[in-house]
């Protein structure tokens, strides 16, 4: 099975990471909390299709969006200690 992440997907990592790291260096708590809240979103609507595909017992795309997921938590994590830097 190929485990790569889709590009979209891999997209959309990059665009967070960067407003992450420029809403960190600008101290813009705003846009550190808007981060937050699409990211939260993204992690609720993954979270929805984990449930689907693991009723369906489809688990390359279990694994794919727990990993996913994962990458979901730790930019969460980062957001949360640069608002509480």
């Amino acid at each position: 099975s190929n485990t790569a992440m889709p590009p979209d997907f891999l997209m959309q990592q990059m665009e967070w990471r960067e407003g992450v790291a420029a809403a960190r260096a600008e101290r813009d708590a705003a846009a550190l909390g808007r981060l937050r809240a699409d990211i939260a979103q993204s992690r609720a609507e993954m979270l929805d299709l984990l449930e689907r595909s693991l009723d369906e017992s489809n688990y390359d795309a279990g694994c794919s969006l727990v990993r996913k997921l994962r990458f979901l938590e730790k930019l969460d994590e980062e957001i949360h200690d640069a608002l509480n830097s």
